[in-house]
């Protein structure tokens, strides 16, 4: 009798030489993969809350400030536009979903009515578009490593407010 070979013939097909088990393996890894696939479509996306709130200077409200919450773990970011009472009512950065996640945030303010860019011009000068405007709130506020706007979003936060410093002239 060769090595390997059995004398029960059912036993030819149980055969485990290296191609058997390289097939063993493809359909466990295949399994394995398509139970991953389908227990994660099942998924809903996480919970939103609706959150609103001020922003002032001074106790005045601030209109045309960018709002953004910036998720400490997650990353997500979440952003508006104040109105004319200093008003914002916070969605996905994308527009797509009302409300935020829960978690804690950083908070980042921008001021919307100067626009702070700078660009090359011809002869490679820096040339500055903000038409000498000045920002009405602090630069501290516009950076997320500096920001000192820090929050806690839980269920029952609804209504946040936040009074800011002016810019340092």
């Amino acid at each position: 009798m060769r090595p390997g070979c059995s004398q029960d013939p059912s036993m030819w097909l149980m055969k485990d030489d290296g191609d058997m088990l390289k097939l063993k393996l493809s359909v466990l890894v295949l399994f394995v993969a398509a139970a991953a696939f389908v227990s994660g479509c099942g998924e809903s996306p996480p919970e939103t809350f609706p959150v609103e709130g001020t922003i002032t200077v001074d106790g005045q409200p601030l209109n045309m400030i960018r709002v953004e919450f910036i998720h400490e773990t997650e990353g997500a970011q979440f952003a508006a536009s104040t109105d004319d009472q200093g008003r914002f009512v916070l969605v996905s950065s994308d527009g797509t979903s009302p409300g935020v996640i829960a978690g804690k945030y950083k908070v980042v303010l921008r001021d919307e009515t100067v626009m702070q860019v700078k660009f090359s011009g011809r002869d490679n000068e820096e040339v500055d578009v903000s038409q000498g405007a000045e920002p009405r709130i602090d630069d501290v506020y516009t950076n997320v490593m500096r920001t000192p706007l820090q929050i806690e979003i839980t269920r029952e936060d609804k209504n946040v407010a936040f009074d800011v410093k002016p810019h340092a002239k």
